[in-house]
């Protein structure tokens, strides 16, 4: 089986690197990562030319003096699978989460402990998006409160907030081997979950949502947020660049919901809001 990586120089990187990752997040990748000198993406697809392209059009568009550089290579996915887990280091929320791997020593001291395969899946802790949603969830009730986790990636945020006392949490992504890799994930933590295959946003009522996702797929799916939260449910948001911030808390005021608060890491940020009625 192939799997592609592709290599992103940018120059100048600053502030370039995230307006790429932006972009890229709507891509045919499962995992994205920021480099020295730009960005490396993974898939088992091939990126085609026409969306290398358009990706180039696009930032250029933002910035005519950029340069950009794009290198490709193959490579074999057992090997890269071996590469990514010895590479994965644990992640330390703050003073109560811990995340590591399953051929971690075990972590104790923490209120809240999560073991993980983290294998391909997006959503380990490690970017900043996860880290900014795993944050603002700390000061989220979730006693006995439904919740979705839209885009769910390794089944992280979802496993958290069962963990916190959910009563019932259901976790939804595009991706088949997010999913494999959330319901492994779920069954390491002994936790129970309802995880899907999708795109669109179930038709059931939720207390909480949560969505890392984009902005372009958070603007798109806002409305079924709004439709599927109850009165005066929590919504938090993350996948979205500081620069659009105004743009997305507008627009989720328009629907009806209130802003509640931001989180920001580096270039990132994390929006909660609540719905009105």
């Amino acid at each position: 089986m192939k799997y592609y990586a592709y290599h992103i120089e940018l120059q100048p990187a600053i502030p370039w690197v995230e307006v790429a990752l932006g972009l890229l997040s709507e891509g045919p990748f499962s995992t994205i990562e920021e480099s020295a000198t730009g960005v490396s993406c993974y898939s088992d697809k091939s990126w085609s030319s026409e969306n290398k392209s358009e990706f180039k059009s696009t930032i250029k568009s933002l910035n005519p003096q950029l340069k950009i550089r794009i290198t490709e290579e193959e490579i074999p996915w057992k090997n890269w699978n071996e590469e990514w887990e010895k590479s994965f280091e644990p992640i330390f929320i703050e003073d109560w989460c811990a995340i590591y791997a399953s051929f971690h020593k075990d972590v104790k001291e923490y209120p809240i402990t999560l073991r993980i395969n983290p294998k391909m899946s997006f959503g380990t802790g490690h970017h900043q998006t996860t880290a900014l949603m795993l944050q603002q969830m700390k000061s989220l009730d979730f006693n006995n409160r439904s919740l979705l986790d839209m885009g769910c990636g390794t089944g992280v945020l979802a496993i958290v907030a069962k963990k916190l006392g959910a009563r019932k949490v259901e976790a939804v992504d595009i991706e088949p081997w997010s999913v494999e890799n959330a319901i492994e994930n779920m069954e390491l933590n002994n936790v129970s979950l309802d995880v899907k295959e999708g795109e669109q946003v179930p038709k059931n009522k939720y207390d909480i949502l949560l969505a890392n996702i984009n902005k372009n797929v958070l603007i798109a799916q806002g409305q079924d947020y709004y439709n599927q939260l109850t009165e005066k449910g929590d919504l938090v948001l993350s996948g979205i660049l500081s620069t659009d911030f105004e743009e997305v808390k507008e627009y989720f005021e328009s629907l009806g919901f209130t802003f509640i608060s931001e989180l920001k890491k580096d270039n990132w940020i994390c929006l909660r809001f609540c719905k009105n009625s």
